[in-house]
């Protein structure tokens, strides 16, 4: 249940992000104090695993942190793709958040490659990130069932 809701809410933004290339703040904010409620609710529910909950939700995060640095050191990516990034490290294992980071960006860069060599987009061109986030999240669902 928790990955529908999950691609749900990756959904929602990643039409966002295509259409006004950007993300009402208070989605991925919302998302993050969920992620957090969860992540309380877990070392609640089973605090005999407090120490792994605690450093997979911190190696969960980094994903994000790099995000937002390069949110505020160069300004290519949105402060809004970094919040929902921890937030996926909060609710998915760090393995899984660090895979979707690589794959989004993958897929993201074929996609970019593609449209420049068809001469659609310029290199100063601005792509929205959470759809590729979105696309590969609802890859990864299907493909580990």
């Amino acid at each position: 249940m928790r990955e529908i809701v999950l691609l749900f809410y990756l959904l929602i933004l990643g039409l966002f992000d295509w259409r006004e290339r950007k993300v009402p703040l208070i989605l991925p904010v919302g998302g993050l104090v969920v992620a957090l409620l969860y992540q309380i609710y877990l070392l609640y529910h089973d605090p005999a695993e407090w120490e792994w909950l605690l450093v997979s939700a911190l190696l969960g995060i980094v994903p994000g942190l790099l995000m937002l640095t390069v949110a505020g050191l160069t300004g290519k990516a949105g402060y809004g793709d970094g919040l929902v990034l921890l937030s996926m490290g909060l609710l998915t294992d760090y393995k899984s958040c660090i895979l979707l980071l690589c794959f989004s960006m993958l897929l993201m860069s074929a996609f970019s490659i593609g449209m420049l060599l068809l001469k659609r987009v310029g290199k100063d061109t601005r792509l929205p990130y959470l759809p590729f986030l979105t696309a590969v999240y609802a890859v990864g669902m299907v493909v580990s069932r």
